[in-house]
């Protein structure tokens, strides 16, 4: 085969898989909304994973490579405690081995602001 012949083979076994992950991903996504989140936490020293504590599930922010997602660091520094976000992640979560569901997307909820109290009388 010549190069020229590898190039455009390579090229089309690349595009076959973009096309068929692109439906994949789509099947596999899911959208978590209002979720305040209690704690987060780095889960090891040399990585990019995180942990994302709420109220009803563990989440995880992490790198996936089938999903070309390599922003962990960049969605993991938008997430702060007590405030409350929309998340695009993975549908499944498998508890036999420990593996959360992935963020891969986080959308902050503005929170209204709180009324000071107002002094009656005069």
């Amino acid at each position: 085969m010549s190069s020229g012949t590898e190039l455009k083979f390579l090229l089309f076994i690349f595009d076959c898989y973009m096309t068929c992950n692109a439906g994949f991903r789509h099947a596999t996504t899911d959208s978590v909304k209002n979720v305040k989140v209690d704690r987060v936490e780095r889960a090891g020293e040399n990585n990019s994973r995180y942990k994302v504590f709420t109220e009803d599930e563990v989440f995880e922010v992490t790198d996936d490579f089938s999903r070309f997602h390599f922003t962990a660091d960049d969605v993991y520094a938008e997430i702060k405690v007590d405030s409350v976000y929309n998340f695009k992640v993975n549908k499944k979560r498998w508890p036999i081995i420990s593996m959360n569901r992935n963020i891969f997307e986080v959308e902050k909820i503005p929170q209204p602001a709180a009324k000071a109290p107002q002094l009656l009388g005069n």
